[in-house]
C-alpha cells in the first residue's frame, strides 16, 4: 500500500518539474506583456534592449562552449553506471571503442 503511493508520486513529479520549467521560461514574456499593457505608449530604453541582446548572445556562447567542452570523441562509447558484484555503484564513464 505504501509503495503504491510512492510510485504515484514518482510518476507525477516529472509533470510538475516540466510545468515549473515552462513557467520559468514564460515568466519574462509575461512580465513584458504586462508592462506593454499598462504602458502602451512607452518604448523600452535602447540600452536595455542592447543589454538583453548581449545577455542572449553570451548565454548562447556559453551553452555552445559547454556543449563542445563536455562532448565525447567519436571513437568512445559511454558505459552507464551499474552495480558491481559487491553491490557498489560503479560510475558511468567513456571508454575507447573496441
Amino acid at each position: 500500500m505504501g509503495t503504491r503511493y510512492l510510485d504515484d508520486r514518482r510518476r507525477e513529479a516529472p509533470v510538475v518539474i516540466y510545468l515549473l520549467n515552462l513557467l520559468l521560461f514564460l515568466l519574462p514574456f509575461l512580465a513584458y506583456a504586462i508592462w506593454r499593457r499598462y504602458n502602451p505608449q512607452a518604448e523600452p530604453d535602447p540600452r536595455i534592449v542592447v543589454l538583453g541582446l548581449i545577455g542572449i548572445g553570451l548565454g548562447l556562447a556559453a551553452a555552445t562552449w559547454y556543449g563542445l567542452s563536455v562532448s565525447m570523441d567519436r571513437d568512445t562509447v559511454y558505459i552507464p553506471a551499474y552495480l558491481d558484484e559487491h553491490g557498489r555503484i560503479v560510475p558511468g564513464r567513456a571508454e575507447p571503442r573496441r
